[in-house]
């Protein structure tokens, strides 16, 4: 079973010395399941920069599949997704895979559009 104890940790704001210096479990695999790409996509860049192998998925049947045919150590999942939501896949993976950890989660992403003021 894989140490995690990393992210167990509570941090301190402003105390990120220890964090950063520790080093971050090799070979494991994150599943990422969410309908916006561009978050996933972001989402999936951090945490390659941490050393995980990361597959993404923009709707619940893929984030399936690659749950099933990855076997990953964790999965972050969207609540709203396509086709299967997050809560469904998360059900039917911890039926398959019961070692593996999921974290769910919902992203709102809201773009606020102002016109620029008149000059005054």
């Amino acid at each position: 079973m894989p140490n995690y104890t990393k992210y167990s940790k509570r941090i301190e704001p402003g105390n990120y010395s220890n964090y950063a210096n520790q080093a971050t479990p090799a070979n494991h695999t994150i599943v990422v399941g969410e309908e916006n790409a561009r978050l996933a996509h972001v989402v999936s860049i951090l945490l390659s920069r941490e050393g995980y192998n990361v597959f993404t998925a923009t709707d619940g049947e893929a984030a399936l599949s690659l749950l099933l045919a990855q076997r990953p150590d964790a999965a972050l999942l969207d609540v709203q997704m396509s086709k299967l939501d997050g809560i469904e896949v998360c059900a039917r993976a911890k039926k398959l895979l019961p070692d593996t950890y999921i974290i769910m989660w919902r992203a709102v992403c809201q773009w606020y559009c102002r016109r620029p003021s008149a000059a005054r």
